[in-house]
């Protein structure tokens, strides 16, 4: 059960810079500078795995 916890806390640390490396692409200074990473992805990936460890901790 611990396990799930520590997985989902990693996953809520990814949403967290996947939110900040967003805002930090969105005001850029450089516009020529793009990116390939699509963080919005990243960001709601994570919050969906963050959502199923703690089900799964919860079931365990």
């Amino acid at each position: 059960m611990e396990a799930y916890f520590a997985a989902a806390a990693g996953l809520l640390a990814l949403a967290g810079w996947s939110a900040w490396m967003d805002r930090r692409r969105n005001n850029r200074t450089s516009l020529d500078r793009v990116g390939w990473v699509s963080w919005p992805l990243v960001m709601v990936l994570s919050l969906v795995g963050a959502l199923m460890m703690v089900i799964l901790a919860a079931h365990a």
